[in-house]
């Protein structure tokens, strides 16, 4: 990857705005990201950043990486719903902030670490005691027993909870 674009094994830069990278059915960030190495600001590496266990702002946001967007990130995944639900909302979300960066004329933004760290201990605690966590091992479980895929409330709370940006727990600014 280059900073405007992708370059190919024939030495050909090819632009790009966006880049999808697909992961099939793993669940654990961890392993899908294992060869995708992504840093953020100084400081952060997401490999490190996620070794004790992948975890996001409303599965979108990751503390220490501005303008990184996720769909189906940590915690967002279902066993009682549509997913397809679910990434409706966080498409919306993601629209949202983006919107949120041009108004601002921001040019990045990025959720407060201590906002991602609250609301990651809500998800552990609400999924503690639940037949996602009730003690037998499945594959919504990092090998610790963490639970990094399931989203343990309804898709409805999700929805309720991502319809708008709440900016005050992003910093917004611009390069340079």
């Amino acid at each position: 990857m280059t900073p405007d674009g992708i370059l190919t094994a024939g030495g050909v830069e090819r632009p790009v705005d966006c880049i999808i990278l697909g992961t099939g059915f793993v669940v654990d960030p961890r392993i899908y990201m294992r060869d995708f190495p992504v840093t953020g600001l100084p400081g952060h590496v997401l490999a490190e950043d996620w070794k004790a266990g992948a975890e996001a702002y409303y599965g979108v946001s990751v503390s220490g990486y501005p303008n990184l967007f996720q769909l189906v990130g940590p915690n967002t995944g279902l066993g009682h719903n549509s997913l397809v639900f679910m990434i409706e909302a966080q498409a919306h979300y993601i629209l949202q902030c983006l919107r949120e960066l041009e108004a601002r004329r921001a040019d990045w933004l990025d959720v407060d670490a201590d906002e991602q760290a609250r609301f990651n201990a809500r998800v552990q605690n609400a999924l503690a005691g639940t037949v996602w966590n009730s003690g037998c091992r499945s594959w919504y479980q990092q090998d610790d027993g963490r639970n990094v895929a399931i989203w343990p409330w309804s898709t409805w709370r999700f929805w309720l909870e991502t319809r708008r940006v709440r900016t005050e727990r992003y910093h917004f600014g611009n390069a340079g």
